[in-house]
Parts: structure tokens; C-alpha cells; sequence
């Protein structure tokens, strides 16, 4: 998948530049919209230059949640009448769950993307040359 994400990145920098390239030759001191619109384009480039770190620090902490959550509930199992342990379980583990929750939303986003614009493209291809039936 990372292929396809990727190269989506790498297509929206593209058209970042083409539309940098075409605005350009048509600023002016009394330019204010595309001025605008420059200083748009140059926050996206600067989002899309980083390296997509934030799915992989995401998992990294759920993962370390949900382990901490084993390493007490384990406790709870060594000293059953340690109330404290419990506690801290639950919110442990409720925080482990929501952490997952949210990393899980990010990378259906970040695979959604890349194929919902690859299923578009083969279906403009398909308009263009339709398949014949055998």
C-alpha cells in the first residue's frame, strides 16, 4: 500500500507545482488572490515534503498501551486484592482503545485516498476504451 499512498503524494505535489507554475506569471503588486493562493499552496508543500510519521507513532503508543494494560491486569492476577491495579487497568486499557480507534481511522484514510482515486482513474480508462464482450 505504501506504493499507492506514495504515489499519491507524489501526484499532489505535482499538481501543486503546475498550479504554482501557471499563478506565478500572473502576480502583481495588487494580486491579494493569488497571493492567497500561493501562500496555500506553499503550507500543502510544506505538509506534503514531511515524512508520514504519524500512523507509525500511533501504533507505537497503542501498542505500548495495550501492553502496559496486560503488565497491570497481570499484577491484578498476582495480588487479586490490589483495587489500585484495577483502576488503573481500565483507564489504561480505555485509553489503549481509543488510541487504536483513532490510529485505525488514519490508515483507513490514508489506503482510502490512493484507491478511491486509482478506482477513478480506471474507470475514466474504461469510458475510454470500453470493454467488448465476448
Amino acid at each position: 500500500m505504501s506504493g499507492r499512498i506514495y504515489k499519491e503524494l507524489n501526484d499532489e505535489i505535482n499538481d501543486n507545482l503546475i498550479e504554482f507554475n501557471k499563478l506565478k506569471n500572473k502576480i502583481t503588486p495588487e494580486s491579494k488572490k493569488e497571493m492567497k493562493r500561493l501562500s496555500d499552496l506553499r503550507t500543502n508543500m510544506e505538509r506534503l515534503k514531511k515524512f508520514p510519521s504519524n500512523l507509525g507513532i500511533g501504533v507505537m503508543i497503542t501498542f505500548v498501551l495495550y501492553f502496559f494494560s496486560v503488565l497491570i491486569d497481570s499484577l491484578q492476577l498476582i495480588n487479586p486484592s490490589s483495587a489500585f491495579s484495577s483502576y488503573l487497568f481500565g483507564i489504561v486499557f480505555l485509553l489503549a482503545t481509543i488510541a487504536f480507534f483513532m490510529v485505525g481511522i488514519v490508515a483507513v484514510v490514508m489506503v482510502f485516498i490512493p484507491m478511491q482515486n486509482e478506482f477513478e482513474e480506471i474507470t475514466k480508462r474504461q469510458k475510454v476504451s470500453p470493454v467488448k464482450e465476448v
